[in-house]
């Protein structure tokens, strides 16, 4: 997959965020999240960064679920 973290315009991290769980789109096991997110301008939208152990791999993931709780985490700074 190798999903590059370049191109986004801030970033905030939460210990919320750290509880946060999806699926991996690669392989399917299901992956953590680090705590980190990032906020794209371009799409008015908050990706969650999630690592999953199979890959080896940072996946930042969009998500209509997680997209109000990533709001509410950057407005508290």
């Amino acid at each position: 997959m190798g999903k590059t973290l370049d191109g986004f315009d801030r970033d905030a991290w939460s210990a919320r965020a750290k509880t946060l769980r999806h699926r991996c789109p690669e392989c399917g096991e299901i992956m953590r999240g680090t705590g980190k997110l990032y906020y794209l301008a371009q799409k008015d939208a908050w990706f969650v960064e999630y690592f999953c152990e199979r890959e080896q791999e940072i996946v930042p993931l969009w998500s209509p679920d997680t997209q109000k709780l990533a709001e509410e985490i950057a407005a508290d700074g």
